[in-house]
């Protein structure tokens, strides 16, 4: 049987034909009329039936999407871009590793895999993780109680997890270790509790009323992360740094290295370990405290070289002078001298402002206090001779090493790589969420921070793989591309399919240079 269109005085209507044999030939025959085409367009009947018809076909190509259900919404993208780096790392070895000589009685990999891509994708707490953990497609379902026992696995083998991932960046992505850059920054708790390692002290957070604990970070030029170490929150920066000379040295066997930080951490004591563990180093110096042939000799104009740009204009000029067993690389530019002068003019104004209400007590050398001169048994004042005297360094910067190996230029364009330790404790703090702290053990506190490690290296490694295909774009926008790649759950007639949200822009060249395939725009479920 099919279905005819006959016309009939001017009009159209849908017929039912039969097809038969009489015996010598084929013929046709109208068992059935349907009605007016277009009545039966106009009023819906002609759809309505068309659908009632197809849920006789046992066969059919075709669902009624008018019963289309959106059952669920999953996130996709990140659970098999930050897995194919899991993957990558072989993190399966890593934990039979861990887990050599326990016994466990749930799935460890899929508990860390869970809190991990929270940090890189919805930074929460552990009991948040539990509660949402299905928005994940392909992730293990986990209790809350494996979470937390997760974490005392972390911290109970922080040490082995670091040296394995260490090694897995130098055979897997030739990770080079010759110089290394070191920082701290404080992590901050809501609680005044002091303990063992939460302490009060210098918060870097500006949080003076909370406790702390202090975070010290070894990462390369790259800026992947190389190890790092915690420490009670009162300690003093520059004593950090001998506990991330032994990890080099002992740990991770680096024989040769350039370490590289600020002034506050390579103190002369800790120049001399430097110099003792067979390291070399490059630091800011203050060159306003060097004796007084030196100072002479910086701020002598010749002698200066000139950097220039593509352009020709001059970025800056430095000078190379031998101090002490060791080089003064000094540097001047029209860029810093703006942003020194406009410090002090600030700082000035701000003197100004203490002395005419009365804000001025005891002797004083920091922040707009320098400016200020204190006679006895006469009122504050501003130093003229104090602001002249800052206005001859405006524009000057010099650096300490000992590298007699390095040019100039490549001494100066290392030590201002520094912003990239300062952006990863950004990533740390902001990014990944890592403080305020809502654990409150010293175990927990490792576990959390071992976890934020984890994360911070996945993330680090999908970041420097995209820069490699010149693909540069911050922590934020690689979260918020991985975040757009969903789809939704729905069900027709009673079967499960997926309709996937569009890939576009940075999550099509993340999945591009990760050689991940983008499933169809629609499919069945179990196929995705």
């Amino acid at each position: 049987m099919f279905l005819r269109i006959v016309k009939s005085k001017n009009k159209e209507y849908l017929v039912i034909v039969e097809s038969y044999w009489d015996g010598s030939r084929s013929r046709q025959r109208n068992i059935g009329s349907l009605g007016n085409i277009e009545k039966l367009r106009e009023s819906g009947k002609l759809e309505k039936l068309a659908s009632a018809l197809l849920k006789y076909c046992k066969q059919r190509k075709y669902l009624d999407i008018t019963t289309t259900e959106e059952k669920d919404r999953k996130w996709w993208g990140a659970v098999r871009v930050y897995r194919k780096i899991w993957d990558e790392f072989k993190m399966d070895k890593l934990w039979e590793k861990v887990l050599e000589g326990r016994k466990i009685e749930f799935d460890l990999w899929s508990a860390v895999f869970l809190m991990v891509l929270d940090r890189l994708i919805d930074p929460k707490s552990k009991l948040k993780s539990f509660q949402e953990q299905d928005r994940y497609y392909g992730v293990k379902e986990n209790s809350l109680q494996h979470l937390y026992r997760g974490l005392d696995i972390l911290a109970e083998s922080k040490e082995k997890i670091e040296r394995y991932l260490f090694t897995q960046n130098i055979n897997l992505f030739n990770m080079k270790v010759d110089v290394v850059f070191y920082d701290v920054t404080t992590l901050y708790f809501e609680s005044v509790r002091e303990d063992a390692l939460k302490k009060m002290g210098f918060s870097k957070d500006g949080k003076f009323k909370e406790v702390q604990i202090m975070l010290g970070l070894l990462q390369d030029t790259e800026g992947r992360p190389v190890g790092y170490d915690v420490f009670p929150g009162s300690s003093f920066e520059g004593h950090t740094l001998p506990k991330a000379l032994e990890k080099m040295k002992d740990k991770f066997q680096i024989n040769r290295v350039i370490v590289i930080g600020d002034q506050a951490l390579l103190s002369k004591k800790n120049i001399k370990m430097i110099k003792g563990k067979g390291y070399q180093y490059i630091v800011g110096g203050r060159i306003k405290n060097l004796p007084k042939e030196i100072k002479e000799e910086i701020l002598r104009k010749d002698g200066y070289k000139p950097v220039k740009d593509k352009e020709g204009n001059e970025i800056f000029r430095w000078k190379r002078i031998q101090f002490g067993g060791e080089d003064l690389i000094c540097s001047w530019s029209e860029r810093k001298a703006r942003r020194d002068r406009k410090e002090r003019e600030q700082l000035v104004e701000k003197a100004k402002k203490m002395i005419e209400e009365g804000k001025v007590m005891g002797k004083v050398k920091r922040g707009p206090l320098r400016f200020i001169e204190i006679v006895s048994d006469s009122a504050p004042a501003l130093s003229s001779a104090k602001i002249e005297e800052d206005e001859r360094w405006d524009g000057y910067f010099g650096i300490r090493t000992n590298c007699k190996n390095l040019r100039a230029e490549k001494v100066l364009e290392l030590y201002h790589q520094l912003w990239r330790i300062e952006e990863s404790f950004r990533i740390f703090k902001t990014h990944l969420e890592t403080r305020p702290m809502f654990h409150w053990t010293p175990k927990r506190i490792e576990g959390h921070l071992v976890l934020c490690f984890i994360a911070f290296l996945l993330e680090r490694t999908l970041e420097i793989e995209l820069r490699r295909n010149k693909i540069e774009y911050s922590p934020e926008k690689i979260r918020k591309a991985l975040d757009s790649l969903q789809f939704s759950e729905i069900e027709i007639e009673g079967r499960k399919f997926f309709l996937r949200s569009p890939v576009e822009g940075l999550a099509n060249q993340i999945l591009r240079t990760m050689r991940i395939k983008i499933p169809p725009n629609i499919g069945i479920l179990e196929n995705f």
